[in-house]
């Protein structure tokens, strides 16, 4: 049995749409692939941690990160990227660049060969950063009381959300974590300029140096996307083609004619396909 870790979106959970439409078809005419999604936590750094207790046990052949959990996802990879090594960070949450969520003493990943290929559906790369430009403002209650009613989940076995200030500022540091994962996990391409920190010479974080990005196989090193064309995210720039293009390059990504939920029709045509090709 082949098992997908799939990372859903913010307010996702158990029985989110997209795995459970998976499932179904996987049920139908792949009975040796499963999905597995498992509802983490709201703060960051929770949920950090049960993401990869989640990955040691279930050893996926293929990882999909929705909507905020492609941050996730990207920090995953970044984590078990080949070639950096055990980790030790040092000093204070200022001055780590995971903010605390990386562990004090990680141990080595895995082998170039075990990193299984990585999909992200809408990705929503720069949400930690309007996560955190929130934390003053829900220091209201007022304010807090009203986000929490926006966003609040529907039925089921879905994410508690809580806009809670410490939360909101959990995320701030998460950002250097899923920064970083991109650069890590960047291939190597001519004329293809790394954002800072990815050489060890260039990086200004002491926790950063001599953790370059690794050469990885080619169908692993690069994670791929789907954008939908109608994605009202797009329009506030919570979720950027323009930015995964940047820091990717071309080839990694495609963008659909549908929102950022993906459709069934778009699901059955683009992303089992994609999936078919890696697992």
């Amino acid at each position: 049995m082949k098992t997908i870790l799939y990372i859903h979106g913010m307010g996702g959970g158990a029985d989110s749409r997209i795995p459970s439409v998976l499932n179904g078809w996987f049920r139908k005419h792949r009975r040796d692939i499963r999905v597995v999604v498992r509802t983490y936590d709201f703060h960051p750094d929770r949920a950090a941690e049960q993401i990869r207790a989640w990955y040691e046990e279930l050893q996926p052949a293929l990882v999909i990160g929705e909507s905020l959990g492609a941050n996730h996802a990207l920090a995953l990879y970044g984590r078990r990227s080949p070639g950096c090594g055990a980790t030790a960070l040092r000093g204070s949450r200022e001055s780590d660049p995971s903010g605390g969520m990386l562990p004090r003493s990680a141990a080595s990943p895995q082998p170039a060969n075990a990193l299984p290929p990585l999909l992200l559906v809408s990705p929503a790369l720069n949400a930690p950063k309007f996560l955190y430009a929130l934390r003053l403002a829900t220091r209201i209650p007022a304010v807090h009381r009203w986000i929490n009613r926006i966003y609040k989940p529907r039925e089921g076995r879905r994410q508690a959300l809580d806009f809670a200030p410490e939360t909101l500022t959990a995320w701030g540091a998460y950002r250097s974590v899923a920064d970083f994962a991109i650069a890590n996990g960047r291939p190597q391409e001519p004329g293809h300029r790394r954002p800072e920190g990815a050489f060890p010479e260039g990086s200004k974080s002491p926790h950063l140096q001599g953790q370059g990005a690794p050469a990885l196989k080619e169908e692993q090193s690069k994670p791929y996307a789907f954008f939908g064309r109608r994605d009202h995210y797009r329009r506030y720039g919570v979720v950027s083609v323009k930015k995964w293009r940047r820091t990717f390059g071309p080839g990694t990504f495609e963008i659909y004619d549908g929102t950022h939920f993906m459709e069934e029709t778009y699901l059955r045509k683009r992303l089992i396909p994609a999936i078919l090709e890696r697992i």
